[in-house]
């Protein structure tokens, strides 16, 4: 079954990888893409709302995409072809647009698996424009056609539609939305389309023979970075032109990847693993940062019994576990700022996560080791110990227990941090005295985000609540 993925990286960057159909062909060529008319129905408001009442919370329907959060609307795509627009203080609908039209098959009925129902990406916000996709499903599951639609951002109009014949993900540079078509026939060729989000005309268009494009990274006002393989290569793409600026070709380990784009740096990382079954004290990477405007290296750091996966939070300082300690490091000129010891354990390495001015690290001591877990031994601890770092300097400004495990930090808003624990418990608690200020069950929780006095709680519904009780305001 198809499956696309877009997520909004640290800092402004948009990165994206692709799935693949079920049987490893990732669709079938077939002509070059076509713009077909718009939906004659106009997408439905909310008649049902009263003006300024809060309806907190909203319930999501089964498999919806996640929520996309910009400006003063929430944004999520669910089956069926829907995309929702949400006010985000009251909660309310601000219009609902369902894909119909030629080529669109009617909705199916309620006994139809979902699997067969037409697919919704996580909407992505270009201006006064919302871009998404649609995967319609054939009898086996498998996507039979695609569609990229451009909606209206303020009324959920639709502005264009446009047939792709293989699977495709979107997402947006500064002035252009750019597409990008996966193809499988006799020879491989991906194309990166740019067109213009309002009108949905074609801009310009990037590939190359036998190459596949493995990602993205749009930045505003400089060349796009855009990682191909076979050979693998990082290349510069003009934004508005589509011609190409400067090549990388990435010597030795296949296994390297762009994984961040800041306005001023991109970002690399490779990585060696001597022993899978302990990759924890095993792991070798390297970080490299390039030059967006040349492809140049500015700069290169090896660290060994190293975490594979880097942080960058809000696109200023890069994070990195490595050498027994927790690097924090300025991605520009890849200079260390501050460190602090993080050991590792017979539970493996620390797990962190950085926001609002706060690094959240969790001990691992009281983890199953990686052959416990295999063998099936021993049960996860009932607790986390976490340490409060600033992002500053790296002090210590508390430690302390968070019942559940394993606890991560969501957000925080310079004096509470808001945890997610196990059993889908989110918990808030002072960052300075490790105080528990309240707790709440929220089904199917994956993230939060402070929203001026209140906290936004994404799970199987989203909610609104009081960042200092945890409690949904009441209806106004």
């Amino acid at each position: 079954m198809l499956a696309t993925v877009i997520a909004a990286a640290a800092g402004g960057g948009v990165w994206w990888w692709f799935g693949r159909s079920d049987d490893g062909s990732g669709g079938t060529g077939g002509g070059g893409p076509k713009v077909i008319g718009p939906q004659t129905a106009a997408p439905s408001g909310d008649g049902n709302a009263s003006p300024g009442a809060r309806q907190w919370p909203v319930v999501l329907p089964e498999h919806a995409g996640i929520p996309v959060h910009v400006g003063r609307t929430i944004y999520y795509g669910a089956p069926d072809g829907v995309v929702v627009a949400l006010d985000d203080q009251l909660g309310t609908q601000r219009w609902r647009y369902a894909l119909s039209g030629p080529g669109v098959p009617p909705v199916p009925g309620p006994d139809v698996p979902v699997e067969l129902r037409p697919s919704v990406s996580e909407p992505v916000v270009l201006e006064d424009t919302v871009l998404f996709t649609v995967d319609l499903r054939s009898s086996t599951g498998l996507a039979s056609s695609h569609r990229v639609v451009s909606l209206h951002r303020a009324t959920g109009r639709e502005q264009w539609r446009r047939s792709v014949t293989g699977p495709v993900s979107v997402t947006a540079a500064s002035t252009l939305c750019l597409l990008l078509e996966r193809a499988s026939d006799s020879v491989v060729r991906d194309v990166l389309r740019a067109l213009d989000p309002v009108s949905g005309r074609q801009a310009w268009v990037f590939s190359r023979a036998g190459r596949r494009i493995d990602q993205v990274f749009p930045r505003d006002g400089q060349a796009l970075t855009v990682h191909l393989d076979n050979p693998e290569t990082i290349v510069g793409v003009d934004e508005d032109s589509g011609a190409l600026v400067w090549t990388r070709e990435q010597k030795g380990n296949p296994r390297s990847t762009t994984f961040h784009r800041t306005q001023q740096s991109v970002l690399l990382r490779d990585f060696t693993t001597e022993d899978l079954n302990a990759p924890d004290t095993n792991t070798t990477v390297r970080l490299t940062g390039i030059n967006p405007a040349s492809g140049t290296e500015m700069w290169q750091r090896v660290l060994r019994n190293a975490d594979q996966q880097p942080e960058v939070s809000a696109g200023k300082v890069l994070y990195f576990q490595g050498e027994g300690r927790l690097h924090a490091m300025d991605p520009v000129s890849g200079s260390v700022r501050w460190t602090f010891p993080m050991s590792y354990s017979k539970g493996g390495l620390w797990r962190f996560h950085a926001a609002a001015g706060f690094v959240v690290a969790r001990d691992p001591s009281n983890d199953r080791t990686s052959a416990d877990l295999n063998a099936g031994r021993g049960k996860d601890p009932s607790s986390s110990l976490l340490k409060v770092l600033s992002e500053r300097s790296g002090a210590v400004i508390g430690q302390f227990q968070v019942t559940g495990w394993p606890a991560e930090l969501l957000d925080g808003d310079g004096t509470l941090l808001f945890i997610r624990s196990a059993d889908e418990l989110l918990v808030a608690v002072d960052a300075h005295s490790g105080r528990t200020m309240w707790t709440k069950k929220v089904p199917g929780l994956h993230s939060a985000e402070v929203q001026q006095h209140f906290l936004l709680v994404y799970g199987t519904s989203i909610d609104l609540v009081d960042r200092r009780t945890g409690k949904t305001p009441a209806a106004q």
